[in-house]
């Protein structure tokens, strides 16, 4: 069974763990019917090819290592 999501046009959408599976595939899923997103993810390799992916006009990544290595990719 697939499931849509409702329009999310001018909705701004969090998503953590973006650069796996299942993060991934919501980030996907919310771009799709029409999300801004915030990608949060700790592969910022994985997050600018998803960025580039879903068809990003605005972006930035960026990466820290302190504590947790995190990144993040947010787009528009």
């Amino acid at each position: 069974m697939t499931q849509t999501f409702a329009d999310m046009t001018d909705r701004i959408a969090v998503v953590t763990g973006a650069t796996g599976g299942i993060g991934s595939a919501i980030a996907r899923r919310l771009s799709a019917a029409g999300a801004d997103c915030l990608l949060l993810g700790r592969n910022a390799e994985k997050g600018e090819a998803l960025v580039r992916e879903l068809g990003a006009t605005e972006w930035a990544c960026w990466s820290t290592t302190r504590g947790s290595p995190a990144t993040g990719c947010c787009f528009a």
